[in-house]
């Protein structure tokens, strides 16, 4: 058993440095080779949650987020997960319930009131996004990806030139956040 233990701590911290570095296959490897040796931890199946996402298999996606929430309940980036992967699949009721559980036991998280956002966008919800969007810029206002996505709610709403300072705002920013990522 401790044996197990310590190969699943090396593991979430290999996977861990890689993902910091932004080499999610790097990371991905590492989770789907201990996952496949039978240790599951919950970062791990994230890991692989995502991976899968951004592959587009969201159904299996889906499936390894539930899988990671069984493990561990309370993390709120399993269901930021569940929730992002349940907008791509159309199922924005869905997400949108999701999100505001997460938002009533941590309103400070700025990547949640991003994807809100987000996801009343795709409803074509613009007034509403954009209060998400200006709250998770209160919340993170060095995000690129949140200043981009207020521009371009801003651009759908017809105010020209906010969306223009915006986008501006965004794009210098963007230089030292080339990932654009707040989560």
């Amino acid at each position: 058993m401790e044996e197990q233990d310590e190969t699943e701590r090396r593991a979430i911290e290999k996977a861990m440095a890689s993902f910091r570095l932004g080499e999610l296959n790097q990371a991905r490897a590492v989770a789907r080779e201990t996952l496949d040796k039978g240790i599951e931890a919950p970062f791990l199946l994230k890991v692989e949650a995502l991976w899968l996402q951004q592959e587009g298999r969201l159904q299996e996606s889906l499936r390894a987020y539930h899988h990671a929430r069984t493990l561990d309940v309370h993390d709120p980036a399993i269901l930021y997960g569940i929730a992002s992967v349940l907008s791509e699949m159309g199922e924005y009721e869905k997400a949108l319930q999701i999100v505001e559980e997460v938002l009533k036991a941590n309103p400070a998280a700025a990547s949640i009131h991003y994807l809100k956002g987000r996801i009343l966008d795709k409803r074509y919800q613009y007034k509403l996004a954009l209060l998400s969007y200006e709250k998770a810029e209160q919340l993170a206002p060095k995000s690129a990806a949140v200043l981009a996505a207020m521009a371009a709610n801003c651009f759908s709403l017809g105010n020209l030139e906010r969306a223009s300072k915006l986008s501006d705002k965004a794009l210098i920013l963007q230089a030292d956040e080339p990932t654009a990522n707040i989560t």
